[in-house]
């Protein structure tokens, strides 16, 4: 018996014709959100076993009764959703988020697949065979791919979204009406909004699929522009404050400088009269914590001087112990805006990580800039509490931590990138590391 004398009605789609796009559009999300999980073996036998359950699953209930059919749909897309957060590391509402466009992108192409081949079967006199029928899916399916590729790659792709409970509501509504409307005919034919003739069938649920494809992608690329939108603001709204921190740090420097510099000068003053031992030790001292602040207060950049500078005066009130070794020359070609956020968004983090430590011994922080070839490496390192999740070698933060620091991270990300420079951050036995290499001159 071949495959087709299993279909008594061409105007049905074969379950197995869904499964296979179902499955084939939620892997496309997958690989384009780049959260792999596990090893490469893990990852194939993922998703052999998602094809299997789907496929065996679709296969066994088809020509069910119409009844069932909102039900099994409803196992159907919970059961894509799994497959989803078990393929990748995503919380639930991303994979959920990621189901409806997967879900909706397979009904799109498999009804798009079917239409055509039912219409060049009855109009033009096509062969009823599987491998005609396999090469009308290998073909659609290639150009839908290749289309939805194109536009996620050019609007967005399918980065980090904050999906909240309203987005998320938007979107399952447009799924779930172009579901309904898509399928309303093969459930209910006598409807104002349906049809018992199968090329109007098919119309209506080509067109359904399509507009709740093109309602989702619209919705995606708004959210991905509104959400840039608010990270550049919040960007520039960050640079103006470091540059506002900038300003008063520099004056509040330059007074604790002119004091030093004044109390330096009482300092060779009173050792021109006779004193005792105690008071010498004590101006010993004196002089040399005088030392040691124009030691660190001069790293050959003014204004990254100026920042360092300002941030270990309040480490001291803190308890935190500031380390800094650089060569502020090395950075003479970044512009004084971009080395106070650059600067004062990794110190401020760094700062911000080290106060959660209740042991006061571990809050230290190591600040470094150096030449190294044609590169200029900017090395901060500080203790921290807990464990970080990375991917692309930059934090992934959960909703708090975002709203705290993810805005720091994007400042210090887009500032290396406007140097043409690379980042990554990593932690380690208890240590965030921050590594920034830049080419000098800032790439061209």
């Amino acid at each position: 018996m071949s495959f087709f004398d299993r279909v008594p009605d061409l105007t049905h789609t074969p379950g197995i014709y869904y499964a296979v796009s179902y499955w084939l559009y939620s892997m496309f999300f997958i690989v384009m959100s780049g959260k792999w999980r596990g090893s490469r073996w893990r990852r194939g036998l993922t998703s052999f076993l998602g094809l299997l359950g789907l496929g065996v699953f679709m296969v066994i209930t088809d020509f069910r009764p119409k009844w069932t059919f909102i039900p099994l749909m409803a196992v159907i897309f919970t059961g894509i959703c799994l497959f989803i957060g078990l393929s990748c590391e995503v919380n639930r509402r991303q994979a959920v988020y990621l189901g409806i466009r997967g879900f909706m992108m397979g009904e799109f192409a498999a009804a798009l697949e079917w239409q055509l081949y039912y219409f060049f079967l009855t109009q033009m006199g096509l062969p009823l065979n599987m491998g005609i029928n396999l090469v009308f899916m290998l073909v659609i399916h290639t150009v839908v791919l290749l289309l939805t590729w194109s536009l996620e790659t050019r609007f967005g792709g399918c980065g980090e979204l904050e999906l909240t409970l309203p987005f998320m509501g938007t979107v399952s509504a447009i799924c779930l009406i172009a579901f309904l409307f898509s399928n309303l005919s093969f459930v209910f034919n006598n409807t104002p909004f349906s049809s018992q003739y199968p090329a109007e069938i098919f119309i209506l649920r080509t067109l359904s699929d399509l507009l709740g494809v093109a309602g989702l992608t619209v919705c995606h690329i708004l959210a991905v522009y509104s959400q840039e939108r608010q990270r550049t603001e919040s960007i520039e709204s960050i640079l103006s404050l470091q540059d506002e921190n900038y300003r008063l740090a520099r004056e509040s420097v330059a007074i604790v400088s002119r004091e030093y510099h004044d109390l330096k000068h009482l300092i060779s003053r009173i050792r021109t009269c006779p004193i005792d031992e105690e008071t010498a030790r004590s101006l010993d001292a004196m002089e040399e914590q005088i030392r040691k602040f124009e030691a660190f207060s001069q790293t050959g950049n003014r204004v990254l001087s100026t920042i360092v500078t300002s941030k270990r005066m309040v480490c001291q009130q803190e308890g935190i112990s500031l380390h800094c070794v650089a060569d502020g020359k090395a950075i003479s070609f970044m512009e004084p805006t971009d080395v106070s956020a650059l600067f004062g968004s990794m110190l401020d983090n760094a700062m911000a990580a080290v106060r959660q430590l209740e042991n006061k011994d571990q809050r230290l922080i190591r600040l470094s800039v150096s030449k190294q070839k044609q590169f200029v490496r900017i090395s901060l390192i500080n203790r921290f509490e807990g464990k970080r999740a990375f991917n692309n070698g930059l934090p992934v933060a959960d909703d708090r931590a975002r709203r705290l620091s993810g805005f720091g991270v994007r400042t210090i990300g887009s500032i290396v990138e406007k140097y043409g420079g690379s980042v990554r951050m990593e932690a380690e036995a208890g240590w965030f590391k921050v590594n920034i290499l830049l080419p000098m001159g800032g790439g061209g």
